[in-house]
């Protein structure tokens, strides 16, 4: 019987989303919406992509799908939004470099940073494969207190850094001017860009 594959109803991350399958079958559809594209990851590496609409896998459609049709390898499945996602929200202390105030009453104290931004991936391909790379780096840690990290952990990480390089190159009034052009080389080895700052608020608490 032929299934429909789809986005997992369960994953809320508006970048990206797994499917919860791992064996597809000639005459499968895929449904993509139109700022959607299938990225299909054979654990090593992507074996192809489908853009918007319905797709019905067969041998004819989809010749780099065909091996996985006949022995039920496994494969996975990633649904990556690529129209612009505004509303992604960063949060965190940043450390920027102060050598003109030597007082160490304000040791320990970082300010805290809050910046809202909207972003695009460009590159589904390599977002997907960075993606994977993250969370099979986390296998090999066993501490099982932390939430294991995502892409998404990563691309906040990369803004927080380059809001730092903002402050400390003085431009503590145009962070959101000059943020995109900061973190842009960092997003795009992740397959993103950073379309607009949306909001930037800088405390000392």
């Amino acid at each position: 019987m032929a299934n429909l594959i789809t986005r997992s109803n369960d994953d809320s991350d508006e970048l990206y989303g797994w499917w919860d399958g791992e064996t597809i079958e000639a005459g499968d559809q895929v449904s993509c919406d139109t700022s959607e594209v299938a990225v299909f990851w054979d654990g090593e590496q992507v074996v192809t992509t489908l853009g918007p609409g319905r797709h019905q896998l067969t041998a004819e459609s989809s010749a780099a799908l065909a091996p996985f049709f006949e022995d039920d390898s496994p494969i996975h499945i990633c649904f990556v939004t690529t129209s612009a996602v505004s509303g992604f929200e960063v949060e965190g202390s940043i450390s920027p470099d102060d050598d003109d105030d030597d007082d160490d009453d304000d040791a320990g104290e970082e300010p805290s940073a809050s910046i809202e931004v909207t972003l695009r991936v460009v590159d589904p391909g390599l977002f997907v494969a960075k993606a994977v790379e993250i969370e099979e780096g986390d296998d090999d840690d066993d501490d099982d207190d932390d939430d294991p990290p995502t892409l998404t952990d990563f691309i906040a990480a990369a803004i927080l850094d380059a809001a730092c390089e903002c402050l400390n190159d003085g431009d503590a009034d145009d962070v959101e001017g000059n943020l995109p052009g900061k973190v842009g080389p960092a997003l795009r080895e992740l397959g993103v860009e950073l379309v607009r700052v949306d909001g930037f608020e800088l405390s000392d608490d």
